[in-house]
C-alpha cells in the first residue's frame, strides 16, 4: 500500500491519473489488476487566504526589524 500525489488528466471521456513507476514496482502492479483507489481531493492554499490567521506573540513589524539587524550585520561588513 502507498500513496502518493498525483494530478488528474482528461483521458478520453474520462479522467486518469498515472502512478509513479517506482511505486508500482515497489507493489509488483501489473496492468488489468484491479487495485483500490482512495480519493481525497487536496486543497491549495493561497497567501490571500491565510493572511493574517497566524498570530505572533512578536508584532511582525518588530520581527521585520530584527531579521534587517541580523541580515545587515552578517552581508554589510
Amino acid at each position: 500500500m502507498f500513496e502518493c500525489e498525483a494530478i488528474v488528466k482528461e483521458w478520453g471521456n474520462s479522467l486518469g491519473i498515472v502512478l509513479p513507476k517506482r511505486k508500482i514496482l515497489e507493489e509488483s502492479i501489473s496492468p488489468n489488476q484491479k487495485v483500490r483507489i482512495i480519493v481525497n481531493k487536496t486543497e491549495s492554499l493561497k497567501a490571500k487566504e491565510i493572511f493574517g490567521k497566524i498570530k505572533w506573540k512578536t508584532p511582525t513589524t518588530e520581527i521585520k526589524t530584527m531579521l534587517k539587524k541580523e541580515l545587515d550585520s552578517k552581508f554589510m561588513r
